[in-house]
């Protein structure tokens, strides 16, 4: 078992965190995404993918404080499916908040596959625990949720609990 200190940062504001651990990718958007940061997450994701072609997994989780993407982000996005993504395994997204929001990441991410067709398990959540349950199931291995943990305490801080 991997220790929860096995997290790698890549990138980390207070908008985001993108890190890796093993053969486990984290990008976790908080704030406005952008650009630049899309890309840092596609070519962190190239890197693990080279490591540990068809066994990598992602956890992507969507804060309710990010609004939905504008044009570029969404052709980044668009550019991470088709290019960051080959040979990962399966790709978690999680929308956290309300059911507003869980619908307009549910809604951005059926946008993103019908322009881009994905060769990886894809399944969108509204909790980070039911993504981490799904992943014990497709892809054994890491300890995705105490990765999830120490990357929310990264972003927020220790004092804070994921939302029910």
């Amino acid at each position: 078992m991997l220790p929860s200190t096995a997290l790698r940062v890549v990138s980390n504001d207070s908008t985001h965190l993108i890190a890796t651990s093993d053969r486990v990718a984290v990008l976790w958007w908080r704030g406005l995404v952008t650009v630049t940061q899309v890309l840092a997450g596609c070519h962190m994701l190239r890197d693990l993918v080279a490591r540990h072609p068809q066994n990598a997994v992602v956890l992507v989780v969507v804060d309710d404080l990010c609004p939905v993407p504008d044009d570029p982000v969404r052709q980044a996005l668009a550019q991470l499916m088709r290019e960051g993504v080959r040979g990962v395994r399966a790709v978690a997204v999680v929308g956290e908040g309300g059911v507003f929001h869980q619908t307009a990441v549910r809604g951005v991410v059926t946008g993103l596959t019908l322009v881009v067709k994905v060769p990886f398990l894809l399944k969108v959540f509204t909790s980070v625990d039911d993504a981490c349950a799904w992943f014990s199931t497709v892809s054994p291995g890491p300890p995705i949720r105490s990765l999830a943990g120490e990357a929310r305490e990264r972003l927020f801080g220790a004092s804070v609990r994921p939302a029910k």
